[in-house]
């Protein structure tokens, strides 16, 4: 056998427009169940020049963090988190545990942060806030 390394997949997370655990969401894609519609999670959606969009709805970010933690973690980082506490406990990985240091989550998103973003703007140009939350930087990052 070569060196190449091997990679197991022990566990999967997802929450996404079709469904908010991998499981909801594998069984909604086989019955072709469709993410998008109409958008909602903006303020202003009438300002919008884009009407649809697949948005993960219903999500309520306060049953999995406590309100302290909301101001420092974007919309796509709570997501992220989320889907990312499904996969460890799927995968049953406790992280006392000799490959735990070799443990990794691979996420994939194209783009992160856009609500804290668009907030920013909001409070800059809209509001005429003469400066943006200081936590923005970290918190647009992914």
């Amino acid at each position: 056998m070569s060196d190449v390394n091997r990679v197991v997949v022990t566990g999967l997370g997802a929450v996404t427009p079709v469904g908010h655990t991998a499981a909801v969401y594998w069984e909604n894609l086989k019955q072709g169940i469709c993410g998008i519609g109409p958008i909602t999670l903006t303020q202003t959606p009438e300002e919008l020049s884009q009407k649809v969009a697949a948005e993960v709805k219903d999500f309520d970010p306060l049953k999995h963090f406590e309100e302290r933690e909301l101001s420092t973690l974007d919309r796509v980082s709570q997501l992220a988190v989320v889907a990312a506490r499904e996969a460890i406990a799927q995968a049953a990985i406790t992280f006392d545990m000799p490959l735990s240091l070799r443990t990794a989550t691979i996420i994939g998103s194209g783009v992160g942060g856009q609500t804290t973003l668009d907030e920013s703007f909001r409070r800059v140009y809209r509001e005429n806030r003469s400066r943006v939350f200081p936590l923005t930087i970290p918190k647009l990052m992914a």
